[in-house]
């Protein structure tokens, strides 16, 4: 509904770069086989927090224009 992408929205504008940096565990991550999978390859500071700071902005992007428009969001997972 468009009051939970408000929410997630809300959610995910709270979260700052340093807070999803403090939280970031590649071995984890790893161990956990949290999709994409990519967590211990490279330098996690070059390549993988990178790559999580960018696909985060346009997810919350995403919600943002949700919000703005006032419409739900559909989650699908397979």
């Amino acid at each position: 509904s468009a009051a939970e992408a408000r929410e997630v929205f809300s959610a995910l504008s709270a979260l700052s770069e340093d807070a999803l940096r403090k939280r970031f565990n590649p071995s984890e991550m790893t161990a956990l086989a949290i999709y994409p999978e990519i967590w211990s390859r490279g330098d996690p500071e070059e390549e993988t927090l990178g790559y999580l700071f960018e696909y985060f902005e346009t997810l919350r992007g995403f919600f943002q224009q949700a919000t703005e428009e006032q419409m739900g969001v559909l989650v699908w997972a397979t």
